[in-house]
């Protein structure tokens, strides 16, 4: 609606002035910032007469669970997929880290190397989530596809601990 009405504004300036006499006016405007100056002033004091407590506070992210329950799911296993998906995500069980994110959200359409954070892209995850298929979302939960580094000490001492019996040649 705003885009709309400064459109059909700077068309009646443009057809009544000129479109030259309109880009000067408006970049003379630019060099001069007495209204912002103004209003970055009274933004700052209505900051300093807030509650520190209220300034101060940290602001958070978006939870996965609830970007998991706003999205338009109809089918029941896949909304419960998503929710553990979500669970897991936000105790750092699945993507853990943002290599995680990165690959699983590299498809060409976003450039990846701009993430510095898994809270940063935390929708478009589960949007993407979203919209793949119930067993491929089943597979990746089963199989643990995106989750930490798994551990080998438990191989390790399995095969440390396995002894062949003595076999003639």
């Amino acid at each position: 609606m705003k885009q709309q009405q400064l459109q059909e504004t700077l068309t009646r300036l443009v057809s009544g002035f000129g479109y030259e006499n309109v880009r000067r006016t408006l970049t003379a405007m630019r060099s001069v910032k007495p209204v912002t100056a103004k209003r970055n002033a009274a933004i700052r004091r209505d900051a300093a007469a807030q509650p520190p407590a209220k300034r101060d506070q940290k602001r958070t992210g978006p939870d996965a669970v609830r970007v998991a329950q706003s999205l338009a799911v109809t089918d029941d296993e896949k909304k419960k997929i998503l929710f553990a998906l979500a669970e897991k995500y936000e105790a750092k069980e699945f993507m853990p880290n943002v290599n995680h994110v990165r690959d699983f959200l590299n498809t060409g359409e976003r450039d990846v190397s701009r993430i510095k954070s898994r809270q940063q892209v935390t929708v478009a995850v589960f949007r993407q989530l979203g919209g793949l298929e119930t067993g491929k979302l089943r597979e990746m939960l089963e199989r643990g596809l995106y989750g930490p580094p798994k551990r080998l000490a438990p191989y390790a001492g399995a095969i440390e601990g396995f002894r062949r019996p003595n076999r003639p040649a």
